[in-house]
Parts: structure tokens; C-alpha cells; sequence
């Protein structure tokens, strides 16, 4: 493989000079690899057409030595290292944004948080307009459903959402219960509400679940709302036979 070895050492070697001026690493932090990166979002995005459904989510590159930017990460098995936003396909990464790069002031200009303008970046890679993207709970929130409307390719956001402060509205939020015997009361209950009159944000949607738990959502990508008769097969104990249960 002599060849490809060449190829890789062709496109990947390159030589810093030390005397040239360094620029400032607060905003530019990661100036010896940018070039690298840049290769890396070029060659990513030309090798694939995303599909209407992606999702955003933090991506983590493990690091065990000394850096200022390394993050330190418990709630994950990789453990410390460096982070960046990812928009992803189908398990492809399409696009990346670093943390520790200063976010875009283009969005932070128009009140976003630095973490929702870095995923407003990554929006700016999409060739096409109306992608349903998902989101866990650290993104999610009633503004940033908006403001991904209101965005050049018109993102429709959907996932899980913190309770407080991310703008659901009193009518849907539920209290966890501590009482057992109250949980099996109120467990099963669904609460729904549309945003309604907002002419830059049509049919955003707040719903609340309660599990074993209160669970809370937005959905920008939502269609309608409405109840809907579903079956699932179940084993009773009293008769021991498999059942079908309506619910």
C-alpha cells in the first residue's frame, strides 16, 4: 500500500513555523489544527447528503493528559477529554463544532447562548430546509425551537426538555410525585399544548408524559395532536396466559 501511504502522507504532513506570530488562543485556541479540521467538515460533507431526520448532540474525544481545554466528563464512560457539537445523520457525522472555539457572533449577537449559536453554525452546512432534528434535553428549549425556525434552512427541532426555564408552559409541567400509592394515580397522564399566533414559530408543541416520572418534550416537527387506541401483547399472572391490552 505504498501508494496510499504516500497519499495520507501527502495530505495530512505539514510543517509549522515557529517564528510566525501566534494569534489569541482565547479565540483561537486550536489554530495548529484548524486546517486539519477544515479537511476533515470538507471531505465529510461532500461524501454525504443528509436525509430528513438528523440530530445534534455532544461528541467526545478522550484525553488523559494536562490541557487547559479538556473537559472534565464523570457522566460518561470515555471519561475526560475534549468536546464538540455534532450534526449527525444516520450515525454519520456531518459536521463539528469545538467547544473550546469561540462561538459564532453572528448568533451570539442575537441573544443566543453560546452553545445554541455553535449548533445554529452547524445548521449553515445544510443544503436543504425543513431537517427534523433531534435533541436531548441540553439543547432544547422554546427559544431555540424558534430561532431554528427562523434560520436559513428552517430546522424543525423536536426532544426531550429541562422543566424549568426553557419556556414550557405552566399548563403541561408536572411535579414528580413521592408518594407510591399517588404515582400509580397519576402515572400514564398526558398533558398537551400549541403555541398558537406566533407567526414565526407555527405549531410548536409542548407535551408532558408521566413514567415512572415526569417527562417533557417540544416539538416543532409535529403534525397534529391527537388521542390515538394502541394494543401491546401482556403476560397475566392470574390466568397465566399472554393477553392483548388496550391502551
Amino acid at each position: 500500500n505504498a501508494t496510499r501511504w504516500h497519499k495520507n502522507f501527502r495530505h495530512f504532513f505539514c510543517i509549522h513555523n515557529p517564528t510566525t506570530i501566534k494569534p489569541d488562543r482565547t479565540k483561537r485556541p486550536n489554530y495548529k489544527l484548524e486546517e486539519f479540521f477544515q479537511h476533515i467538515q470538507t471531505i465529510s460533507q461532500e461524501a454525504w447528503i443528509c436525509g430528513i431526520d438528523i440530530s445534534v448532540h455532544e461528541q467526545t474525544l478522550k484525553f488523559q493528559g494536562r490541557h487547559i481545554h479538556k473537559l472534565r466528563i464523570s457522566y460518561k464512560r470515555e471519561g475526560d477529554g475534549f468536546q464538540c457539537d455534532a450534526l449527525c445523520s444516520n450515525g454519520y457525522t456531518f459536521d463539528f463544532f469545538f467547544r473550546n472555539d469561540e462561538a459564532p457572533k453572528k448568533y451570539t449577537k442575537q441573544g443566543l447562548s453560546p452553545l445554541h449559536s455553535r449548533v445554529m453554525a452547524l445548521f449553515d452546512s445544510l443544503g436543504h430546509k425543513f431537517h427534523r432534528c433531534g435533541m436531548d434535553n441540553l439543547y432544547t428549549s422554546a427559544r431555540f425551537c424558534k430561532a431554528a425556525y427562523k434560520h436559513t434552512n428552517k430546522v424543525l427541532v423536536h426532544g426531550v426538555a429541562r422543566k424549568s426555564g426553557r419556556g414550557l408552559p405552566s399548563t403541561v409541567l408536572q411535579e414528580e410525585v413521592q408518594n407510591r400509592t399517588m404515582q400509580n394515580q397519576v402515572r400514564g397522564t398526558v398533558k398537551a399544548a400549541q403555541l398558537m399566533g406566533d407567526p414565526d414559530m407555527p405549531d410548536l408543541v409542548a407535551v408532558s408524559v408521566y413514567d415512572t416520572k415526569p417527562v417533557h418534550f417540544f416539538s416543532a416537527r409535529c403534525d397534529k395532536v391527537q388521542w390515538i387506541e394502541k394494543t401491546r401483547k401482556v403476560f397475566d399472572k392470574a390466568v397465566s396466559k399472554t393477553k392483548i391490552m388496550k391502551f
